[in-house]
């Protein structure tokens, strides 16, 4: 019910100008793609535009020794917004939207032997457990194609966008005996600093996703 309020409140906004245009449900769906598992809904603001209110959520739980150091931790994909699809021609639409995302990767890693933290190598009593705390921006463009086919009340969509999250944001903490140490806490911002470095190519995260949609 939330996202059909969402979805409606939307469409409204987009054509206020318009007063005379009628605003209809368009569908309802579900979804799986690279951001989650979702559902959607659409309202048809005219033949070629149509606005959505879309939720992505899925969490990860991840455990494995990599390296002599063991880490736990929980991948979570969460994101809510709204899109609005331009119908090029028949089945085919260019879309572009905005979301409040809540994309995040929280992690321990607890050494087994000596690590490398940085630029120096430390003893597992020195490091303890250091916990990493990954996030993006809060506020995420969205652009994207899709396909839609009809079959009777039932519509498969198929998309692909780019979700622009920005650059990920990273904190380190340790509970070692080192934790508060100047020279260990510069390593360890060295470290955060490399992590940040190699979670660039996620700036801008494929959305790809497969909907099912029950028309109206």
């Amino acid at each position: 019910m939330n996202l059909k309020i969402l979805a409606t409140t939307v469409a409204v906004m987009s054509v206020a100008p318009i007063a005379a245009q009628a605003v209809e449900l368009d569908y309802v769906g579900a979804r799986v793609s690279t951001l989650g598992l979702g559902a959607e809904v659409g309202v048809e603001v005219n033949p070629l535009i149509t606005v959505r209110g879309i939720i992505n959520k899925f969490d990860y739980s991840y455990d494995d020794t990599l390296d002599g150091v063991k880490y736990e931790g929980d991948l979570k994909l969460g994101s809510v917004g709204a899109q609005v699809d331009l119908k090029v021609f028949p089945g085919f639409y260019v879309t572009g939207g905005y979301y409040a995302n809540d994309n995040k990767l929280d992690l321990r890693g607890t050494p087994t032997g000596n690590t490398e933290i940085g630029d120096t190598t430390f003893t597992p009593s020195q490091i303890g457990t250091i916990t990493q705390n990954t996030k993006f921006s809060k506020g995420v463009p969205y652009l994207g194609l899709g396909v839609r086919q009809g079959i009777g009340p039932v519509e498969l969509n198929l998309e692909a966008g780019a979700f622009m999250q920005g650059a990920a944001k990273v904190s380190l903490a340790s509970n070692g005996s080192l934790a508060s140490d100047p020279t260990f806490m510069s390593e360890l911002a060295k470290e955060q600093s490399r992590l940040e470095d190699e979670l660039d190519d996620f700036k801008v995260y494929p959305a790809l996703n497969v909907g099912l949609r029950m028309k109206f």
